[in-house]
């Protein structure tokens, strides 16, 4: 699968995979990696991804944007190699006409990054969408969101319209909903309503000329100043999610979501530890 050096903290990376070959075929599949992203830019070397993706990289004008990508794209090319038991740099990720990733033949997939993190999201359904922002950006970012809503939502907010984070929620819903249908930000977001649901449940509904799209989502709580959302086109009984410091701290695995997302995002306090030796990976 891999026969030349990669970059430490993609072993772990490796390791996840081996767990998830086995799983990524299953009906409702869903997993979530998140990535403590380096201040300083990965070196080429050990990262296998594509000449057109560190270019792509290289566009970005801010450091952290393009140490996200680095990191981001890096750890699913590792991840699809290891599923397709193949050369990471081998695995075909196509694009839709608007930018959205996907890969023949092999899981949906989703990527997202801000702050210090990058988040992937891999599923057996038909389409998934993820999207992370940092809590410490919502003030600036209240007044686009504000400019997104639809009269129901706006309606459903009226008394929460000062609480930043509160539409950060409702951007992050939105913009994984928009992911699910292929469209991104080139979506009008104002013909996207994200109905709120049970606790961190909730729907999308897109309307369009020729009837109504339904999209399934749950909020996320990755980390601490973070707010995040997945969305699918089917229902989401549970999440396995991962965390790997790419950023040279001890990597850490976290076990499944239930179902009831009352409870579901809380990591445990025993978090398990994951170690690599000999593409072996166990849990102490």
């Amino acid at each position: 699968m891999l026969n030349h050096p990669i970059a430490p903290w993609l072993e772990s990376v490796v390791a996840i995979g081996l767990e998830l070959r086995v799983k990524w075929l299953r009906p409702r599949f869903y997993a979530i990696l998140a990535l403590d992203v380096p201040r300083q830019t990965p070196m080429c070397s050990g990262l296998p991804i594509t000449a057109e993706e560190w270019g792509r990289a290289q566009r970005y004008k801010h450091v952290m944007d393009r140490n996200r990508s680095l990191v981001a794209w890096s750890a699913l090319r590792v991840l699809l190699g290891v599923l397709f038991e193949t050369q990471p740099e081998l695995v075909e990720i196509a694009r839709t006409v608007h930018g959205k990733p996907l890969v023949p033949d092999g899981p949906s997939i989703s990527i997202s990054h801000s702050g210090e993190l990058a988040v992937i999201a891999l599923s057996s359904a038909l389409s998934i969408g993820v999207d992370i922002e940092a809590i410490k950006d919502s003030a600036a970012f209240a007044p686009a969101v504000l400019d997104t809503l639809t009269k129901s939502e706006l309606a459903y907010i009226s008394d929460r319209t000062g609480d930043a984070a509160f539409l950060l929620r409702a951007w992050t819903r939105k913009e994984a909903t928009a992911k699910v249908l292929g469209a991104g930000l080139s979506l009008d977001f104002r013909s996207l309503s994200v109905l709120v649901g049970d606790g961190c449940r909730f729907k999308g509904l897109f309307h369009q000329p020729d009837g109504q799209v339904f999209v399934n989502g749950m909020d996320l709580d990755l980390r601490d100043g973070y707010i995040a959302a997945l969305a699918s086109t089917q229902t989401i009984p549970e999440v396995t999610s991962y965390c790997v410091a790419a950023n040279g701290a001890s990597a850490v695995g976290f076990a499944g979501w239930p179902g009831n997302c009352n409870r579901a995002h809380r990591m445990p306090s025993n978090p398990i530890k994951m170690r690599f030796r000999r593409r072996t990976f166990w849990r102490s």
